[in-house]
């Protein structure tokens, strides 16, 4: 039996951008850890079925400035590698989804080249001050 748009997915692209899109835009920030990630996705995929949008996984690889602490707010691509400091490229995101510290200033980077547009939702403990989010998505063992 066919789904009905209610229930279909939405659509998961790793990588590169697929160009113009129209809709909703959601980039799932992916770190190294593997449950981090599962928790990233979900939240993005559930978002994206509930705006009729696309979800657009973007794997992050950083560099020594990774160890930089984030409270001292830092935005921008400078901690990432070459080739995920690409990834990072117009069309900018309707939603940016990242977990942990390290997603924290290449998040911010984003929201501040989309003019302010892009909306961030950080998961669990970004070490910085949750103002500098939309929304901080958290659990007791975080402090």
């Amino acid at each position: 039996m066919g789904e009905t748009d209610s229930t279909k997915a939405p659509r998961v692209h790793e990588g590169a951008h697929e160009g113009a899109h129209q809709g909703f835009l959601v980039w799932a920030l992916l770190g190294p850890r593997t449950g981090d990630n599962n928790q990233v996705l979900a939240l993005a995929e559930a978002v994206a079925a509930a705006c009729g949008g696309v979800v657009e996984a973007i794997p992050l690889r950083h560099n020594l400035l990774r160890l930089l602490p984030t409270r001292f707010g830092g935005i921008g691509p400078a901690s990432l590698d070459r080739v995920s400091r690409a990834r990072l490229a117009p069309p900018w995101p309707d939603l940016v989804i990242g977990v942990g510290r390290r997603s924290v200033p290449a998040a911010r980077w984003v929201r501040a080249s989309s003019g302010g547009r892009t909306r961030i939702v950080q998961i669990g403990r970004p070490r910085c001050h949750p103002g500098r989010f939309d929304l901080v998505l958290t659990t007791p063992q975080y402090g």
